[in-house]
């Protein structure tokens, strides 16, 4: 079973090196301090997942998102480690809970165009894309586009 709980500051370096893992073909995947820094923001919220089961309590993914307003919210990024199905699922189930609670009427994300895992994933939760952003996500010795996704709740 899969527990979501708010993540800690102490996390930090732990879920930089989730993120390096999940993100290897970037060319700068976010470093501890960029993590802490993000974290420290007051409008910035974090869950991280972990296996229940899992007596060494090693995370296996986790979710950073703004609350810009009592309008808006941002997906700013989100990872998990480990093929096993159900962990960002997991996480988008807890964070969505979350913006409905502060009564947010949109959530916005990008996502690279080739990620397909993740375009499906966030169409599932009713995401529909808006725009694209050329050359946006920065690989190796290539750019990649990134698609804006929307999620509008209802009035």
């Amino acid at each position: 079973m899969i527990k979501i709980t708010q993540t800690s500051l102490l996390d930090s370096q732990l879920l930089s090196s989730i993120h390096a893992q999940a993100f290897q073909d970037m060319q700068k995947p976010w470093s501890a301090d960029i993590i802490y820094h993000t974290l420290l923001q007051k409008h910035n919220h974090s869950l991280t997942a972990y296996d229940d089961n899992d007596n060494n309590n090693q995370p296996l993914g986790f979710i950073i998102y703004s609350l810009i307003t009592n309008i808006e919210s941002e997906i700013l990024t989100i990872c998990t480690i480990k093929a096993r199905s159900g962990i960002a699922t997991a996480l988008m189930d807890q964070m969505i809970a979350h913006t409905k609670d502060e009564q947010v009427e949109r959530i916005l994300l990008d996502v690279a165009v080739d990620n397909t895992k993740a375009i499906s994933l966030y169409e599932k939760f009713g995401f529909q894309e808006i725009a694209i952003r050329k050359n946006y996500y920065k690989r190796d010795n290539t750019s990649i586009d990134a698609k804006i996704m929307k999620k509008q709740f209802a009035k």
